[in-house]
């Protein structure tokens, strides 16, 4: 049991952003319901290894991330390594901060408002 000395000091460190903020347990437990933290630990990791050594996140618009990404979900669905996982995530991050398609936008598709059943709007090439 925490004494009041040990709730002042962690309502003191909330403020000033040392420490995590009060949250619920009900909402707790539905954040890491929806949240690996182990799968996000590794991503980043992954992320900043990467930033050393190729370049910042979005440096590149010559990288076919899409592709790459692709790929990997491709050979993960073959080996079972769940680290391909991890580049896959990283990958769409990258397209994300700088698309290498044009006339990409963000557009919610859980709304189903794109004009399919699944919401995902179709693309024409």
């Amino acid at each position: 049991m925490r004494s009041v000395s040990d709730w002042i000091r962690l309502s003191l460190l909330r403020q000033a952003g040392l420490a995590d903020p009060l949250t619920p347990d009900w909402a707790r437990s539905r954040a890491d319901a929806r949240e690996c933290a182990h799968f996000r630990a590794l991503r980043r990791g992954r992320l900043m290894q990467g930033a050393y050594r190729y370049e910042q996140l979005g440096d590149n618009r010559a990288y076919d991330a899409i592709g790459s990404a692709i790929a990997r979900l491709r050979a993960y669905t073959v080996s079972g390594n769940r680290a391909l996982l991890i580049d896959v995530a990283n990958l769409v991050e990258l397209e994300w901060c700088s698309p290498r398609l044009e006339g990409t936008y963000y557009r919610d598709t859980d709304r189903g408002d794109e004009g399919d059943p699944g919401g995902v709007p179709q693309v024409s090439r």
